[in-house]
Parts: structure tokens; C-alpha cells; sequence
């Protein structure tokens, strides 16, 4: 990934959390720490071999894309597909 779309990812992940923050009326720390607990149990199920958004092992799915601290599964990249795109269509 290029330097500038990990950072306008980042971006995006941040202004995600400030969203969600805003929306349950909680500081932006406390939504902070649960994106950190979950990004920590995502590393866990990675390094267990599992997708690292739905926990599914190799063997539930068909097929599984590792990087270097996550793995994802295709029905995961599925279902980010399906979130971008709606996100596009709403503006």
C-alpha cells in the first residue's frame, strides 16, 4: 500500500471513529479504546490463522488474504465491498 492511501485510510478510520463517537454522545477516547481492544483481538485471531474481522479459520471459508499483521477472508472483502460502495452512493 502506498504511503498516501495508508494515510488517507488512517484518515477515514479516524473520521469513522469521530462518527461513531458523535453518535453514541461519548468522547472519542472511549470509542478509542474499544477500536484498540478490537484491533488487538483481530492480531490474535490473525495469528491463530483466522480472518481477522469474522474469526472464521481457513477451513470455514474460500479463500483468505494475509498481510503482514491481519488476514481477511472473501466473504469479509465481500462485505467491505458492499460498505464502500454504499458509501459512495450516498455522497
Amino acid at each position: 500500500m502506498s504511503r498516501s492511501l495508508a494515510l488517507q485510510v488512517e484518515d477515514e478510520a479516524y473520521q469513522a471513529l469521530e462518527e461513531q463517537a458523535r453518535e453514541r454522545g461519548v468522547a472519542v477516547a472511549a470509542i478509542g479504546e474499544e477500536w484498540l481492544a478490537a484491533a488487538s483481538r483481530r492480531a490474535q485471531a490473525a495469528a491463530a490463522g483466522q480472518c481477522s474481522f469474522c474469526g472464521k479459520g481457513r477451513d470455514q471459508v474460500r479463500q483468505m488474504v494475509t498481510g503482514r499483521d491481519a488476514r481477511i477472508c472473501a466473504e469479509c472483502i465481500a462485505e467491505c465491498q458492499r460498505l464502500l460502495q454504499r458509501s459512495q452512493d450516498r455522497g
